[in-house]
């Protein structure tokens, strides 16, 4: 097992929606909207982590001002 983190681009919209869409669950809110998932990648810092490559999750941290970051 080889876990690498790189940040996602905008570009990366397809890859975060299917990861988003294979954790969703009623307790979680997924983006599944191209649009939508392009503004969480403008306003967030979103890492993805691969396994040999292959992408296996995401995750996002944002501040909202002087306090401590969401995650």
């Amino acid at each position: 097992m080889s876990l690498s983190f790189r940040k996602a681009s905008i570009a990366d919209w397809e890859t975060i929606i299917f990861l988003e869409k294979s954790s969703s669950s009623r307790l979680f809110f997924a983006y599944t909207k191209k649009d939508e998932t392009k503004k969480y990648l403008a306003k967030s810092q979103v890492y993805i982590i691969e396994n040999s490559g292959k992408p296996i999750w995401d995750y996002f941290f944002r501040n909202k001002g002087q306090g401590p970051c969401l995650f």
